[in-house]
C-alpha cells in the first residue's frame, strides 16, 4: 500500500468506499490522470482506493491508498482483488478497461457490491474481435452501470451490443487549473519557430492517430510552402516508426517530435494550428486543450466523433470539409486504407489526404484571417469541467 489515507467523513458518518481498478498508476496515461483528478473532487463523500494491475511502470503521486496485484496471471489476480475488496470493506468497484472489467466481474461474483464498468475506447474496433465482443455482450450487462465517455459511444453500445445499462459521463478537466497552466511562462528551452506557420499534433504515438497520413500530406505542403513546421507531442510505442517515416519522407527540417509535457499549453499557445487526423477516438481531451489555447483546429470527423466536442450536436454532416468559426472537419481515413498507405508510403495522396492538404493550404494562405476569426471563446467549455462530472459521478455512486 502506498501514500497517505484520507480521514473519513466530517460528521462521523462512514464514507462509502470505492475501489478503482486501473491498468497502472502511470503518471502519463489518460485514464489514470482522469480518475486521480476526479478523486480530489469526490474525496469529501467517498473513500477512494486504487488497485493497479500493472506494477512495471512508474507510480503517479496519488493521495489515496493504492494496492498492486503482484501476479501477472489473471486467475490469481481475481483472487488477489477479491481479498482486497473483502478486507477493505469496499462498497463499489469501478473498472477502467476491458481486461480490468473482466477481472472485476469474476472477483465480485456473489459479493454485494455496486459494479461500474467504464469504456474509454471506440467500441466499433471490437466488432471483429470475438473475445472483446463477448465481454461486452455477456459480461457488461451484469454491471450496474456501463459508463460511456460520449453520446456517440453510448449509441454504439446500444445499437451493436444491445446494452441497456449505459450512462454518459464525458471526459473532463479542471478548467480553472488548465487556465492557470495556460498562463504560465514559456521557458527558453521550450520555444519553437516564430516564423511561418506552426502546427501541432498531440496524442499517444499510435498508428490509428493518423500520423502517417499527416506526414504524407506534410511532404506535399512543404514542397509548396516550406515555412510550415509541424510539432508532434506524444509518447509510447510508435515513436521509432514515426521517426522512420520522417526520415523516409525527408521531413527532418519540417517535423519535430517532442516528448510529452506536463503542461501541453507550453506548446499549444505557441502554434497557429492544431491538427487532429485520428482514425478512431473515444473522447479526445486534447481538442478541449486546443479550444482553450485558441488554436485553429483542423480535425478528422472520425468515429466516435470529435464533432461531439467541437460542435456538441448529433447533426449529420453532408459535405466535407465542414467549417465553423472555431474548427474545420475533414473526412476521416479508414483503417483498411491506412494499411494500404503503410505498405507503400510513397504512393500518391488519396482523396482524404488531398482534402486535408487543401485545407492546410487554405489556412496557410489566409492565416491572419483565420487567426482573427478563430479567437478564444470559452462557450461550451463548462461542459467539460470536472464539477459537472463530479455531480454526475455522485449521482451514479449514491450514498
Amino acid at each position: 500500500m502506498s501514500h497517505c489515507k484520507k480521514e473519513s467523513s466530517h460528521d462521523g458518518k462512514k464514507n462509502k468506499k470505492v475501489l478503482v481498478l486501473l491498468e497502472s498508476l502511470a503518471r502519463s496515461r489518460g485514464t489514470e490522470k482522469l480518475f486521480s483528478q476526479l478523486s480530489f473532487f469526490l474525496s469529501d463523500d467517498y473513500d477512494i482506493v486504487y488497485v493497479a494491475r500493472d506494477v512495471s511502470v512508474l507510480h503517479a503521486d496519488f493521495d489515496w491508498p493504492s494496492f498492486e496485484l503482484r501476479s501477472r496471471n489473471m486467475f490469481f489476480q481475481i483472487f488477489e482483488l477479491r481479498n482486497i475488496i473483502a478486507r477493505e470493506d469496499i462498497s463499489c468497484v469501478i473498472g477502467t478497461n476491458d481486461i480490468g472489467n473482466i477481472t472485476l466481474y469474476f472477483a465480485t461474483l456473489f459479493l454485494h457490491v455496486q459494479k461500474i464498468a467504464t469504456i474509454h475506447s471506440n467500441p466499433l474496433l471490437h466488432l471483429k474481435n470475438i473475445f472483446k465482443t463477448c465481454i461486452i455482450r455477456y459480461i457488461y450487462p451484469s454491471f450496474d452501470f456501463v459508463v460511456c465517455v460520449s453520446r456517440a459511444q453510448q449509441g454504439i453500445m446500444q445499437q451493436y451490443f444491445s446494452l441497456k445499462n449505459t450512462r454518459v459521463i464525458q471526459n473532463f478537466m479542471d478548467i480553472s487549473t488548465e487556465k492557470h497552466k495556460l498562463s504560465l511562462p514559456i521557458q527558453k528551452h521550450q520555444k519553437i519557430h516564430t516564423t511561418g506557420c506552426n502546427s501541432i499534433m498531440v496524442g499517444r504515438l499510435d498508428r490509428l492517430k493518423g500520423f502517417l497520413p499527416l506526414l504524407r500530406v506534410w511532404k506535399q505542403l512543404v514542397q509548396k510552402y516550406p515555412d510550415n513546421y509541424l510539432y508532434i507531442v506524444g509518447e509510447w510505442p510508435y515513436e521509432s516508426t514515426i521517426l522512420e517515416y520522417i526520415s523516409q519522407l525527408w521531413l527532418k527540417e519540417y517535423v519535430f517530435l517532442l516528448w510529452q509535457s506536463d503542461n501541453i499549453y507550453t506548446y499549444t499557445k505557441q502554434v497557429d494550428v492544431f491538427v487532429f487526423p485520428s482514425l478512431s477516438e473515444a473522447f479526445g481531451m486534447v481538442l478541449v486543450e486546443s479550444l482553450l489555447s485558441g488554436n485553429i483546429i483542423v480535425s478528422s470527423d472520425c468515429p466516435v466523433w470529435p464533432r461531439e466536442i467541437l460542435w456538441n450536436t448529433d447533426e449529420k454532416i453532408q459535405e466535407y470539409p465542414h467549417t465553423s468559426d472555431r474548427w474545420i472537419l475533414v473526412r476521416a481515413i479508414r483503417e483498411e486504407t491506412l494499411q494500404v498507405l503503410e505498405d507503400d508510403i510513397s504512393q500518391k495522396l488519396i482523396p482524404e489526404e488531398q482534402q486535408l492538404l487543401q485545407v492546410l493550404i487554405d489556412v496557410y494562405e489566409s492565416l491572419e484571417d483565420y487567426k482573427t476569426r478563430y479567437q478564444y471563446n470559452p462557450k461550451n467549455l463548462e461542459d467539460f469541467d470536472i464539477t459537472r462530472a463530479q455531480k454526475q459521478w455522485k449521482d451514479l455512486l449514491g450514498n
